[in-house]
C-alpha cells in the first residue's frame, strides 16, 4: 500500500501500478494475458499467525489389475497408487505386482513418501 502510494489515481479511484518504482505491467491483446512484475519491496508480507488447512483425513487407492490365460502360460499383473492424509501428514506409495507360470513372482514398491508442512520454514519435510 505504501509503495503503492504515488500510484492512486483519485479521479478515477484506482491504482495505477504502473506509477510505482519498478514495476512492469504488460497486457497482451492477442492471447488476452496479463503481466505483473513486481519488487519484493511492493509485496505484503502473509502474517505468520496464520492458520494452515491440512485437509480432511482421507485415505484414497486407484488400482489396475489384469491377467492372461493362453495355450501354455497364465499371468496375471497389478498396480497400486495409495494416497492418505493423516493429520499433517501426507503419505503416497505406488506398489506393482506381477505372477506367472513357473514361479515367476515380483513385488516391487516403486514409490513411498511421507511429507509434512512446516510452517516456520514454509516447507514441506519429505
Amino acid at each position: 500500500a505504501e509503495y503503492f502510494r504515488k500510484g492512486y489515481d483519485a479521479t478515477r479511484q484506482c491504482w495505477v501500478l504502473a506509477k510505482a518504482p519498478a514495476v512492469k505491467v504488460d497486457f497482451d491483446v492477442a492471447t488476452q494475458s496479463l503481466s505483473l512484475a513486481i519488487p519484493q519491496k511492493g509485496l505484503v508480507k502473509m502474517p505468520e499467525n496464520v492458520e494452515w488447512d491440512y485437509g480432511t483425513e482421507a485415505f484414497r487407492m486407484n488400482y489396475n489389475a489384469n491377467a492372461n490365460t493362453g495355450r501354455n502360460n497364465s499371468s496375471a499383473f497389478g498396480s497400486a497408487d495409495l494416497n492418505a492424509n493423516i493429520g499433517r501428514w501426507v503419505v503416497s506409495s505406488s506398489a506393482t505386482a506381477s505372477t506367472g507360470d513357473g514361479g515367476n513372482n515380483d513385488a516391487t514398491i516403486n514409490m513411498f513418501t511421507a511429507t509434512r508442512a512446516i510452517r516456520s520454514l514454509s516447507a514441506d519435510l519429505a
